[in-house]
C-alpha cells in the first residue's frame, strides 16, 4: 500500500466510475426477467444494488475501541458485507483490529485479524447503516467535497 493518500480529483474519479458500473448492474438487474424468485440469490443482489448506498461514517470511539481491545493491533481490515436486519439486503462494513506486516517499501504483506482467544471472539465492528449520496448525484456529476447530510 505504497502511497497513503489519494488526490481530491482522483478521489472523485474513482468513486463515478464506482457509481457508473453500480449502475450499469443495476440496470442489467432491473431490465432481468423473469422477475426473481422472493428470497433468491438474484433478488438479494437486485435489492442490494437498488438500496443507492455509496458510503459509511466510522466514529472515533469504535474505533478508538478496536485498538484498546487489542493494543497490538497496528491497523484495521474493512470487508465488504451484506446485511438484511431491515428485511431488505443492504450493503454494510465490518471493520476488523489487525497486526500488519510491512516490506521496506510499506507494502503490507500480511495481515493477521486480531481475535480474543479465550472466546473465540473477534475483534470488530459493523457499520450497518450505509448512506446515500446527496439526491441527484450520479456517476456524471458527484461531488466529494460536496456529498454532505
Amino acid at each position: 500500500m505504497a502511497g497513503n493518500t489519494i488526490s481530491y480529483s482522483n478521489a472523485v474519479q474513482e468513486i463515478k466510475d464506482y457509481l457508473l458500473v453500480h449502475d450499469k448492474v443495476k440496470d442489467l438487474l432491473d431490465d432481468y426477467l423473469p422477475a426473481p424468485t422472493p428470497g433468491s440469490n438474484m433478488e438479494k443482489m437486485k435489492q442490494f444494488f437498488q438500496s443507492d448506498k455509496l458510503s459509511f461514517i466510522f466514529k472515533k470511539d469504535q474505533v478508538d475501541q478496536l485498538f484498546s481491545t487489542y493494543t497490538d493491533a497496528n491497523a484495521i481490515r474493512i470487508y465488504f458485507g451484506l446485511t438484511s436486519d431491515s428485511g431488505t439486503p443492504e450493503p454494510t462494513v465490518i471493520i476488523s483490529a489487525c497486526t500488519i506486516t510491512q516490506d521496506g517499501s510499506g507494502n503490507v504483506t500480511a495481515a493477521v485479524n486480531k481475535s480474543n482467544t479465550a472466546s473465540g471472539a473477534l475483534a470488530a465492528k459493523q457499520y450497518p447503516r450505509s448512506l446515500n449520496p446527496k439526491s441527484g448525484y450520479n456517476q456524471t456529476n458527484f461531488d466529494l467535497i460536496g456529498d454532505t447530510l
